[in-house]
């Protein structure tokens, strides 16, 4: 074998039978022809992938392969089209596949146009209410002049895959499916293509979409606009649209879900004597927030209802209580005397100090 078939499924040599099988499956999805349409590169390491996994899955294929032998196939492969037997039981690619994709190996999935993803960018005010806007995308839609039939003539069945868009080729033993080159895998031609859109069914455009971001929704969601994605014509329905939301950050708040968090600064003296601060809410409310009396430093304050809301529900806004300290640089030899007689005094008596203190800096 010119290449390590561990290698190619990307494990090493003392893998265990499910990590071949990951490995495997996780490959098959990325090179499978049907995600992959006209190219040959990955059909054929799609070929080579599948013959890996069929010798590795296997614990006598592997020994053999392992100890150089030169049939690692040996003579269990057999049957037609897409089924082989292996020892006692058999292996249908299509009934694997048709979990990644849908349908029986991809011939029998419905067509339908590509999914587009568009990513917009909101401010936590924006997230907090929801909001409306219209944004331009980048698509195909279907072509108006024909309807999406790509013709204004008759429509017949291509000669060339009899009508089913894709032609069977062999590759040693497997059969791969591959787009129709004559028709472009739309089973259908016509000698009166249309002059609009060539005879693809589609066209090119930027097209203005308008979308209503929901109150509450959080970084990183996506919303699905059903049918606004690629046209492929009269072939089949539109793809869909997916949105993805992202929420900047904000100066002052943080959010926790539906809770909001923010931090304000206060005085000692406030601190230890009580009193109010003010807080500007997300949706730019002013709001009197009681500091109690003994207030740690880097306590938290909760406020119900003051959160983010969604489909009925409302978060709180939490409080996270700072010290301010005053500078000393500002202040005069009168109140560093009144700051250093508070140092030396017990609890009791340092109170009535701060009440001074209070008075002095005309704090609340």
């Amino acid at each position: 074998m010119s290449e390590n078939f561990y290698d190619i499924l990307g494990v090493s040599k003392n893998a265990t039978d499910s990590e071949i099988k990951t490995a495997y499956l996780k490959k098959a999805k990325k090179y499978h022809p049907d995600s992959n349409k006209g190219n040959e590169t990955c059909a054929n390491q799609f070929k080579k992938v599948s013959e890996a996994y069929e010798t590795l899955k296997d614990p006598k294929k592997r020994s053999m392969y392992d100890a150089g032998g030169s049939d690692p196939f040996g003579s269990g492969f057999g049957g037609h089209g897409n089924q082989y037997s292996q020892g006692n039981g058999s292996f249908d690619f299509e009934d694997i596949f048709s979990s990644f994709f849908g349908g029986q190996g991809g011939r029998q999935r419905q067509k339908r146009g590509e999914d587009l993803r568009f990513r917009v960018k909101l401010t936590l005010e924006q997230a907090f209410s929801g909001t409306k806007m219209t944004i331009k995308i980048p698509k195909t839609s279907s072509c108006k002049t024909c309807s999406g039939k790509g013709s204004s003539g008759p429509i017949e069945a291509c000669s060339a895959c009899n009508g089913k868009g894709t032609i069977l080729m062999r590759h040693g033993f497997f059969h791969v499916e591959s787009e129709c080159s004559a028709c472009k895998g739309r089973g259908k031609t016509s000698k009166n293509l249309c002059s609009t859109c060539k005879g693809s069914g589609i066209v090119k455009e930027n097209k203005e979409i308008s979308i209503e971001i929901p109150a509450g929704i959080e970084n990183g969601e996506e919303l699905r606009v059903p049918g606004e994605g690629n046209s492929i014509g009269s072939e089949g329905p539109n793809g869909d649209l997916f949105i993805q939301v992202g929420v900047s950050e904000h100066k002052l708040f943080s959010r926790e879900r539906l809770n909001l968090h923010c931090t304000i600064k206060v005085s000692p003296v406030t601190l230890v004597m009580g009193g109010e601060a003010e807080v500007v809410s997300i949706d730019g409310k002013k709001i009197s927030v009681k500091i109690p009396a003994g207030t740690q430093s880097e306590s938290l304050l909760r406020i119900k209802k003051l959160g983010m809301q969604s489909r009925g529900r409302i978060g709180d806004l939490y409080i996270k209580v700072s010290t301010k300290i005053p500078s000393t640089s500002s202040m005069s030899s009168k109140e560093k005397a009144l700051w250093k007689e508070l140092s030396e005094m017990s609890d009791s008596t340092a109170t009535s100090l701060l009440d001074s203190i209070k008075s002095m800096f005309k704090w609340k």
